[in-house]
């Protein structure tokens, strides 16, 4: 974020982490090309694609807007901060590990049958994977929030505050909500995954484009894209209706391939 903006970083991450965690879990499973052949697969292949060029579409609007703003310059230097070379090759590195996370939850389809096995209900039965591949990023954040309080020395902050125990409760509280709402996203992936039949492997791919969407949307609506160009704002615009018709492709083929398999079904085969 610091070498090429939020929006930037934020499009290219999700982007990397919408295609890896989606196609290396069906890539390890060799499933990749037989779902794609299922009743419907091919519209939902289109509406994946289609998703991918609104994220960089929405990324290429962000980058248009933090264009035409003030970058922050090196106080030292008074150079500008902004370093497309080496904020790429950070941001790809986030959007690979934040696809692990997609690949962590199509991978813990066995931990789901246990669950099952002790009498999880279909649809909750993969929150069970989920204190495993979150203890991983509780180690991760807890090792790494150590290393940098010892080393600035702010351990201290989270018992006194220059403002206040009161404020530093607020704080607190604060941090507790984003979590709940953190982890609430996946309360609802899970009940979604669950439900999407044979194109259960498409939900990572769909659960980034949609933040990205929400991301921009709301952007959008609390004015902090106010005093954009029109070309950046049509940009946008556009990068947000085509990845809602993404949507609906990736919907329409779903339905299409539910449709042929009750089919099939109710005939017998």
């Amino acid at each position: 974020i610091r070498h090429i903006g939020f929006s930037l970083t934020y499009a290219i991450a999700i982007g990397i982490s919408a295609v890896f965690g989606t196609l290396v879990p069906a890539m390890l499973n060799g499933t990749l090309i037989s779902n794609f052949q299922k009743p419907g697969g091919v519209v939902v292949l289109v509406g994946f694609m289609v998703s991918i060029a609104g994220v960089a579409i929405c990324g290429k609007a962000g980058f248009m807007k933090e264009g035409g703003l003030d970058r922050p310059k090196d106080e030292a230097s008074g150079a500008p901060k902004f370093n497309m070379k080496k904020g790429l090759g950070l941001v790809i590195l986030a959007g690979v590990l934040s696809g692990i996370f997609g690949v962590a939850v199509a991978g813990g389809g066995e931990i789901d049958t246990i669950a099952v096995a002790h009498g999880a209900k279909d649809g909750f039965a993969g929150y069970a994977k989920y204190i495993i591949i979150t203890g991983g990023t509780l180690i991760t954040n807890l090792i790494w929030w150590g290393v940098i309080c010892i080393r600035k020395k702010t351990l201290g902050e989270f018992i006194r505050h220059e403002d206040g125990f009161g404020k530093l409760g607020f704080y607190y509280l604060m941090g507790i909500i984003a979590g709940v709402l953190w982890f609430g996203q996946f309360i609802f992936y899970e009940q979604g995954h669950a439900n999407m039949g044979d194109f259960k492997f498409i939900s990572w791919g769909i659960h980034m484009a949609m933040l990205v969407f929400f991301s921009f949307g709301v952007g959008l609506l609390f004015r902090e894209w106010h005093g954009c160009s029109r070309k950046t704002l049509t940009v946008l615009i556009t990068g947000l209706l085509i990845l809602t018709g993404s949507f609906g492709l990736i919907t329409y083929g779903s339905w299409v391939g539910e449709t042929a398999g009750t089919v099939a079904s109710s005939s017998g085969h």
